[in-house]
This record gives C-alpha cells, structure tokens and sequence, in this order.
C-alpha cells in the first residue's frame, strides 16, 4: 500500500512536499493608524518584511480579539485581508477605527524569480509559549500538486479559464495565490464586483475551485491591467 492510498492516516512523511514557512506574525494593530487608503474604502496598514520578495500570506483576523475570521472574511459589518510585495505585508481593512488583531504565516514561493535569497525565518510572535518548530503529532498539509502558471488577459468584461487535473478522486483542500497587481502576490478574490476589488481598471481578480478530478481557475482583469499575470497554486491531499 503506498502513502498516498494511506495520507488521511500520516500526519507528517518526508516522502511528501509541504508549506515551506518562513514567517510568523502575530499582534494586533489600531486601525486608525492605516498607511494608505485604497479606493477610497479599504484601509491599508504596512509591516516591513526582509524576505526581498514576495511571499504568500495565509492569515486570521479579529475586531474582537476572541473571534477569528479567514482572510477575505469578516464579522458581518468588517473583514480584513492579508498579502505582500518585495517589502511589506499589507493587511487591509474596511475598518478604519478600533484594534484589529492578526495571526499570519507567510510561506516561500520557490522559483518566484531567479534569485535564491537566503532568509531569516521571522518570529513574530510575541512571547512564544513553546520553543518548538516542528512537531510531529501534528498534522502538515501534504501537497499533490504545485506550480506557477502564466495567464493571459481575458479582455475587460471577459473571464478566462485555466484547467489543472489533479485525479485525487474526491474533491480536494487548495491554495490559489496571484498577482493581482505587478509585484503585489494575493490570495484569491473572487471575480467580478467583488468588495476586495478597488480599481476596475488595473487589478485582477482570480478565484478557484475543485471537483473530483480538476482545479480551475477562473480570472478576470481591467483594461489598463498587464497583458499577462502569474498565479501560483497548491493542491494537498489532505
């Protein structure tokens, strides 16, 4: 029997890829000291990073400090969503006063570019109750499939497609991550009017989803957006 046939079982293997983490973040923030206004509605607070590059951003949130959302999702009245450039993580809010409060690991995107930084691992955590880094009665997503994918722009007012077959047979967790703007690596949003999209013109917008065979992606761009745009996705057997 071999481990794939036997994952749900395995909580760690090193016969299979996993997130390559290099950053931890964690604290808390008031909102009126955001950094930029996006559109006019969404508020935009900066954290310096030294990865050189972009990084991929999963992150929760709190207006509360109790209750936590996923990036992209909120409390009904605000939410929050987490990604970054070369130089910073951007967290940005419809929220303009009170505490926000974030939990986010960032994780490597190899092959991002031609250069091979070598990094710091980033802990941000304020005063850490273990010292441990890895342990293995925890369960570590397993990855089936990974890439960087090219996509071209659909035209304003069209959607594009992209297909990746992944043959799991059931339909499974995934990860998209894309360059809504040049340089800036976001998790999916998706297409359309959608709340995260503050400029029709230059941003794209990228969402996907699974069935028992395939992963799909589904994209839309402005008519100032580039030409083309590079999108990243994971998909774990677990």
């Amino acid at each position: 029997m071999s481990q794939a046939s036997n994952v749900s079982n395995i909580l760690f293997s090193n016969a299979f890829t996993t997130d390559l983490v290099c950053g931890l973040y964690t604290g808390s923030y008031n909102a009126a000291d955001y950094n930029t206004v996006l559109g006019g509605y969404l508020y935009q607070y900066d954290i310096s990073h030294n990865f050189t590059r972009p990084v991929f951003c999963e992150g929760i949130f709190s207006f509360d400090g109790t209750n936590y959302f996923p990036s992209g999702q909120g409390n009904g009245t605000n939410s929050c969503i987490a990604y970054s450039d070369s130089s910073n993580l951007y967290l940005t809010s419809s929220a303009s006063s009170g505490t926000i409060y974030y939990k986010i690991i960032t994780t490597w995107i190899q092959n991002y570019d031609t250069s091979n930084p070598l990094v710091t691992f980033a802990n941000n955590v304020p005063n850490p109750s273990s010292s441990f880094a890895f342990d293995s009665r925890e369960n570590y997503q397993k990855i089936d499939l990974t890439a960087q994918t090219t996509l071209n722009n659909p035209g304003s007012g069209n959607t594009g497609t992209t297909t990746i077959a992944h043959n799991l047979g059931y339909s499974p967790n995934y990860q998209v991550f894309y360059e809504a703007f040049s340089g800036q690596v976001w998790p999916e949003i998706g297409n359309g009017n959608t709340f995260w999209l503050y400029d029709f013109t230059s941003q794209y917008t990228l969402q996907g989803y699974t069935n028992t065979s395939d992963l799909t992606l589904s994209y839309q761009g402005g008519t100032s957006s580039p030409s083309t745009f590079n999108a990243w996705y994971k998909v774990y057997y677990d």
